[in-house]
């Protein structure tokens, strides 16, 4: 190990300096972020898995490349060991440039290169430098302690609960079928203030019809990761806790484990334990997982955020970054977005009458972001939100509109797979033995510079606070709205009145069908940051954010709704051969190729239900410019051109599914002159790829 260039030094260094560069921002971001862990199921060999992995595998395969090379020649091996340390330094410099420096990224990209370069003829020259880089290997060590001696990544290492035990419960025979959406609002379902919109949400229309609708139902907390244990113990949210097993080893699966058999679907918590997760199959698909979304992650770390633009986004849930195409489809589903209308859609096929009692529970990140799907399930690319930075909501109204748009459009998928829900049910004979209960676990609002689900910062916390909840017990088929002050941590003792079991733990909730339970005089939920806030609630009687919905959209009995937003709602649905079409405009276009491609070559799994676009000019009196979009000769959506960028201006449209196959033609115009004096004059377009993208539009 002479001058510290010798194999077993070379080797060190490369793990002191992987260690550096790779495993501790994840490491520390995982500390930060345990409902990561938590959604990618990871326990003991998961976790112990992905440490070797970064800390061990990845440097010894550096080493033995070197290794390799230094059999053809000395010097190879030594070129090698240069380039990762100039690398390896870049990376861990580059962060800390990209974060703190008022640059451009590439400008922060060159200055971390300049720095390993630096750092490359310094580690040539000084023995110094040598030595201090060997002494580096002392670093994983001390990661791996840190990382470990984390009281969050503790509990996740814990071993697992003993079986449950359930205290009086034999001889019950009630099934349980137990539904909670994600992210879904009441008032996204409504078109009048107590009535669900028959046309867009027939199946949660006929629930209203035939089950006890709480309308002024809450959710208790802004995050799912707190949202769902509530639910499933019945108490208010511990933010100190973790959503496992042994942090609230007195929940529902517990409470009936002893006695029900157990049909669970819980992507985002991890309550209920699953022997089948401990098969060396699964355990093996999601450590796979694990990677994927960790390097997409680290990505997002390392670089500058204009050089991450074209990155999928993080920030949005906790897993499945890369949102796999349904092309691709795996028997063994390990992400909780991956394939969510099929995920569901396996719930469904599980749920047997069976002859003994039965829970059936399932939660479901829909209609939760990504906005991807038309109602037919199908998906349209991109996803992206644009304008929309950190769970906040830009000043823009339009893309706003826009993401209201799409949230409304993948909530009619929603329903469409509750109605598969309530048709099974009815098939197995459950529909009118089982206790059924549907609900959301908080809402979401859609405002302009305002948090999209953060109830301590917005002016209408009633779009976070206000959630679906029906409650059908076996033979009912009268539906009835009650007003009474509920919350979602009243489902546990209503499953446990129904069924007829004692619960053996204080709880926070009253049963749903209990006449004597005591009024709240308040609502309660948590904010993102945990914070304990106290609400009126008269707050769900409010009609603003309906008025405002009705008023962009309208309700299902008006035609084309959806797509009827903007100055020229007027418009869309007609005929462009009766409108008043001039000259073509001078100015191009280029759409987004890959949407095309994808409808074209997949129409079965794919619909081209969103056109995204740049413009070129604007030769027109409008700012900012207006595009309309027709389909066959008709007028299909129209939009604003917005965001200024490097080759002109941004505009994505939403269509109507239905309204585009492979080979229908479709035509640009752009709306010229106000008023009675408005014209289309169309513009042509190109398919090209749109840079930058799929992590929102540049501000």
């Amino acid at each position: 190990m002479r001058d510290f260039r010798g194999p077993l030094a070379r080797g060190l260094q490369l793990a002191g300096l992987f260690s550096l560069a790779l495993a501790q921002p994840l490491l520390e971001l995982l500390q930060r972020h345990p409902p990561f862990l938590v959604a990618h199921r990871a326990g003991l060999f998961e976790i112990a898995g992905l440490v070797a992995f970064l800390l061990i595998a990845i440097p010894a395969a550096a080493w033995l490349l070197e290794e390799l090379l230094a059999r053809v020649g000395p010097a190879l091996a030594i070129a090698q060991h240069l380039a990762w340390v100039g690398v390896l330094v870049a990376a861990t410099a580059l962060p800390f440039l990209g974060r703190e420096l008022p640059v451009p990224g590439g400008v922060a990209l060159a200055l971390a290169l300049a720095i390993g370069l630096s750092a490359v003829a310094a580690w040539a020259r000084f023995s110094l430098v040598r030595r201090f880089t060997s002494a580096l290997a002392l670093a994983p060590l001390i990661f791996v302690w840190a990382f470990a001696s984390d009281a969050s990544i503790g509990r996740l290492l814990a071993s697992p609960l003993p079986a449950a035990e359930t205290p009086g419960a034999a001889g019950f025979a009630v099934p349980v079928v137990l539904v909670v959406f994600d992210e879904l609002p009441t008032t996204s379902l409504l078109d009048a203030p107590d009535h669900i919109d028959p046309i867009r949400y027939p199946a949660f229309a006929r629930l209203s019809r035939e089950a006890l609708w709480f309308r002024r139902a809450s959710g208790v907390h802004a995050l799912t990761e707190h949202a769902i244990p509530a639910i499933l113990t019945g108490r208010y949210p511990d933010p100190s806790q973790l959503p496992i097993a042994s942090d609230h080893p007195r929940n529902l699966f517990r409470l009936l484990g002893g006695e029900f058999e157990m049909n669970v679907e819980e992507p985002f918590t991890s309550l209920f334990q699953d022997p089948r997760d401990e098969s060396w199959g699964r355990r093996l698909a999601r450590a796979r997982s694990l990677i994927a979304d960790l390097s997409v992650i680290y990505l997002h770390v390392l670089l500058p955020r204009d050089l991450a633009a074209s990155l999928p986004p993080v920030s949005q849930a906790w897993s499945d970054f890369t949102r796999a195409s349904v092309l691709r489809r795996k028997q063994e589903r390990t992400g909780a977005f991956s394939d969510r209308p099929g995920r569901f859609r396996d719930f469904v096929a599980s749920i047997q009458p069976g002859e003994g009692p039965a829970l059936h529970f399932v939660h479901i990140p829909l209609p939760h972001v990504p906005w991807q799907h038309g109602p037919s399930g199908r998906i349209y690319y991109p996803p992206t939100d644009f304008d929309f930075w950190d769970n906040t909501w830009g000043r823009e109204e339009s893309w706003v509109v826009q993401g209201y748009q799409r949230h409304l459009m993948q909530l009619e998928l929603v329903d469409t797979l509750l109605g598969e829900l309530l048709e099974r049910l009815e098939a197995t004979g459950l529909y009118d033995r089982a206790l059924l209960i549907v609900v959301a676990d908080h809402g979401a609002s859609f405002r302009p510079g305002e948090s999209r689900r953060d109830p301590a910062s917005m002016q209408h916390p009633e779009d976070v606070l206000g959630v679906p909840l029906f409650v059908k017990p076996p033979g009912q088929r009268q539906g009835r709205v009650s007003h009474r002050n509920v919350e979602t941590v009243d489902i546990l003792p209503t499953i446990a009145d129904v069924v007829g079991i004692e619960i053996p733990w204080e709880i926070d909730g009253c049963s749903l069908l209990d006449p004597d339970c005591p009024e709240r005089l308040r609502k309660t939920m948590f904010s993102r940051d945990d914070v304990r806030l106290s609400f009126d609630p008269a707050l769900l009687d409010r009609t603003q954010s309906l008025d405002r919905k009705l008023a962009l959209f309208g309700s299902g009995a008006r035609e084309d709704g959806l797509f009827r937003a903007g100055p020229h709602a007027g418009w869309v649905g007609l005929r462009v051969a009766d409108l008043p079409v001039e000259e073509s405009a001078n100015a191009r276009v280029q759409l987004m190729e890959r949407a095309f491609e994808r409808a074209n070559d997949h129409p079965e799994a794919f619909s081209l239900a969103r056109v995204t676009g740049v413009l070129d000019r604007n030769p027109t009196g409008l700012d900012p410019p207006q595009i309309a979009l027709a389909l066959d000769g008709r007028v299909r959506a129209g939009a604003p051109a917005l965001a200024r960028m490097r080759g002109g201006y941004l505009f994505s449209a939403m269509l109507p599914e239905s309204a585009y196959a492979p080979g229908v033609p479709l035509t640009l115009f752009l709306i010229d002159g106000r008023g009675e004096s408005r014209v289309l004059r169309p513009i042509p377009y190109a398919l090209g790829d749109l840079p930058n993208l799929r992590g929102g539009a540049p501000r």
